[in-house]
């Protein structure tokens, strides 16, 4: 009986132990799940902004706008109401061609800035003097009577007018008025004044600190030199706290204070977040945390300035983040983005994401690893003023016919004007004058950036591809929160392949060659006046190189800076070229004038929206018409679009390898060609010309086996044949009407003589 009752306690005690056990275990599950639910809805994020170090955009201080300076930053200041640069003598000017006339200008620090500008006036004869009254933040201040030729005049920017980070100056003048009409000269344009100069004299300047369009932030540590900012542009996220860890080195000239100054631009409200001077005379190990005030919902520039006044006082950053709470997602889900990023005269196999022995590309590379490459991508023509056409529209170049200077047929669809159809915001900033509005290339945008026009140049007068990021910058701001398409045309690595100077990594030790790639040399080679050394063609190959890294570099920033808006995981993003190059691989070089692979094989590399993405490797031959249809279906806009497939069955599916297209096929001129994973066929419409290659034994098509495969000779062309009546739907286009300065931006490029 009493053993009975300890068996009946023990059975209580263990259920109750049970109880007690299973309680505790709830609440542990209860605890976790709301923990996990904690980080699920609002998870902790910290946005490391060294690593996206690329995303930075240095600014300086203002201390000269240099007019009529191609190579400086001065044309990105200059706004509304200016003409194009000139020169007399040795002055380079550039007209006020307006009433009213906008500079852009930059300041770290605030003080009175007094300024000295240099300027000739417009004037009409027998009529009042011109005069210019000066606005500063649309607040006057200043009206000066303007006196014949050229004079230096002075002013002061009072503080009280002035703000951290842009300002804006506008001149308003008395009249513009073109001088052919008070028959002085036949120039037809309103002028106003010509400006040489304007120089801020708010400090004395131990050397030209104009910040150049190339700045790159340093190898980690990123380095901040005296009255230098970095810029970025970002969506913070809730509660929000900065964190900035480094080092100070001080100038050796202790009466100016090391000065460290943070702000934020939120729609040109200006927060104040850190501002402080250092009173040190030693190196100075830094680590502040800075909260930020919550803002709305949106895009805001972050400025990180170092504010000393000598310019060898540093700061070095070893960490900056933020760190917060992720916002709360749209209910309403935003379609996904495409970018097309297309690189002028790209070989894939100069990239190391195609197994290039150097390292050109690693931002490319970084791509490659998350998307899908495509191994066998062919372009239609090896001449951009097809191939673009035809990435656009999907059409073969023999149906578009936008040979030479001829126009886009109105009546072509393209790839922008169904997404804007379909609600997408469409813009294409291009350097390639050849695609000018007026060649209807590009028609359906709603948007295009002529940056030739209106972009800083680099070397051999070449836009430089860090051009585009104002430009897209701006309107990215303006339009993240609806679905977008941008076309990007770089130069880089068009010739006559002049990267800035610290991209020239791989010509750098080089020996002197005159065969620089430039549109003077290179015609003199092809009439045989410059004979063709190894060392000139070398040298010829690393300069290549060399823009292929200054190109990769810029659209590292591009990607990195989609990363910060936010932008980068909804965004569809391939990366293209129109054609090949040539490096003397069939006696020439450059390209347009042949259908060999050098020419016509591309890089395709897709990043696909996240949800859809896919890593792999596709060797399947491929098409550039192939595009814009698997834009489209990514997109899920489910039109018919030109004569291209869409690769989407390529990138999803289990078997890569399957093919979409037995052959391939690309004009230029005279001649056409139809490419297969086994042959290459390239014939001439008289027949005159007819070239095989087995490019199972001839990768580099070097022997001409016509004679050997006279079957297949017979079979390609009819096919070819067969392909050409297909592709007569449309007749050309009218000639394109080519204004001066397009006509300079062609010669440059060595389309035109």
């Amino acid at each position: 009986m009493i053993h009975s009752d300890n068996i009946k306690k023990s059975n209580k005690n263990i259920l109750f132990s049970n109880k007690i056990l299973l309680l505790v275990s709830f609440a542990i599950i209860i605890i976790c799940l709301g923990i996990i639910y904690y980080y699920v809805q609002k998870p902790h994020l910290i946005i490391d902004l060294v690593q996206h170090k690329l995303a930075a955009d240095a600014v300086n201080q203002a201390f000269l706008i240099d007019f009529g300076s191609s190579t400086s930053i001065t044309k990105t200041m200059l706004k509304d109401g200016w003409s194009i640069n000139e020169s007399t003598g040795n002055i380079n000017f550039v007209w006020a061609s307006s009433l009213n006339s906008y500079v852009d200008f930059f300041l770290i620090r605030i003080e009175n800035q007094p300024i000295e500008f240099r300027i000739m006036p417009f004037q009409i004869p027998n009529s009042k003097p011109q005069s210019m009254t000066i606005f500063l933040n649309d607040a006057i201040v200043d009206t000066i009577v303007l006196r014949s030729g050229w004079n230096t005049y002075k002013t002061i920017l009072p503080i009280e007018k002035l703000r951290l980070g842009n300002n804006q100056l506008k001149f308003s003048f008395l009249y513009a008025e073109p001088p052919v009409k008070y028959n002085i000269g036949n120039d037809t344009r309103n002028l106003a004044a010509a400006f040489d100069y304007i120089k801020f004299n708010a400090y004395t300047i131990q050397k030209d600190n104009e910040h150049e369009l190339f700045t790159m932030p340093g190898q980690e540590p990123l380095v901040l030199n005296g009255l230098t900012a970095f810029r970025y542009h970002l969506v913070l996220p809730q509660k929000a706290k900065l964190r900035i860890k480094g080092t100070l080195f001080p100038s050796q000239n202790n009466e100016a204070l090391p000065s460290l100054t943070i702000w934020i631009d939120n729609n040109n409200s200006i927060q104040l977040l850190f501002d402080s001077q250092f009173k040190i005379a030693t190196p100075y190990s830094f680590n502040e945390m800075i909260k930020i005030p919550d803002l709305p919902n949106g895009i805001i520039q972050l400025y990180i300035a170092n504010s000393s006044v000598r310019q060898n006082t540093r700061f070095a950053f070893q960490s900056i983040t933020i760190e917060g709470n992720r916002k709360a997602q749209s209910h309403t889900k935003k379609l996904p983005n495409a970018i097309i990023i297309l690189m002028d005269a790209l070989r894939p196999d100069h990239l190391s994401a195609y197994q290039y022995h150097r390292k050109t590309s690693p931002h490319l590379d970084r791509l490659a690893q998350e998307g899908t490459v495509f191994f066998n991508a062919f372009t239609q023509s090896s001449y951009t003023r097809e191939a673009v056409p035809s990435l656009l529209s999907a059409l073969y170049t023999l149906t578009h016919n936008v040979t030479n200077f001829n126009q886009m047929p109105p009546d072509i669809i393209t790839l922008p004007e169904l997404l804007s159809a379909h609600g997408y915001a469409t813009a294409a900033f291009t350097a390639n004058g050849l695609l000018s509005p007026e060649s209807g290339i590009l028609q359906g945008f709603n948007a295009i950036y002529e940056l030739y026009r209106t972009a800083p140049f680099g070397p051999e007068n070449i836009t430089l591809a860090e051009s585009f990021i104002p430009a897209l910058d701006e309107w990215l701001i303006k339009n993240s929160h609806k679905p977008f398409f941008a076309y990007l045309h770089l130069m880089q690595p068009h010739e006559p392949y002049k990267a800035p100077e610290p991209f020239r990594i791989f010509s750098r030790n080089d020996k002197k060659s005159i065969f620089d790639g430039s549109a003077n040399v290179r015609g003199r080679v092809k009439e045989n006046r410059i004979p063709i050394t190894p060392n000139d063609l070398q040298h010829m190959i690393n300069l290549y190189d060399d823009s292929i890294y200054y190109a990769d570099y810029v659209v590292g920033k591009i990607l990195h800076k989609l990363a910060l808006l936010q932008l980068y995981d909804d965004t569809m993003i391939i990366i293209i070229a129109d054609h090949g190059e040539e490096f003397m691989e069939h006696g020439d070089f450059s390209h347009s004038q042949h259908l060999y692979d050098e020419c016509l094989r591309v890089p395709l590399i897709i990043k696909m929206p996240a949800s859809l993405n896919q890593r792999k490797k596709v060797m399947s031959l491929v098409e550039v018409i192939d595009v814009a249809p698997t834009t489209l279906q990514t997109l899920g806009i489910n039109e018919p679009l030109g004569q291209g497939k869409s690769l989407v069955p390529l990138i999803t599916a289990r078997n890569p390898e399957q093919e979409i297209h037995h052959a391939v096929f690309a004009a230029r001129r005279t001649f056409a060609s139809i490419r297969t994973h086994r042959f290459k066929y390239i014939e001439m419409s008289d027949k005159s010309s007819i070239q095989l290659f087995d490019l199972k034994k001839d990768p580099h098509e070097q022997k001409n086996s016509a004679q050997e495969y006279p079957e297949y000779i017979k079979i390609f062309s009819e096919y070819l044949n067969k392909w050409k009546e297909q592709q007569q739907a449309f007749k050309p286009g009218e000639p394109t009407a080519i204004d001066q300065q397009t006509l300079e931006n062609l010669r440059a490029l060595g389309y035109i003589e």
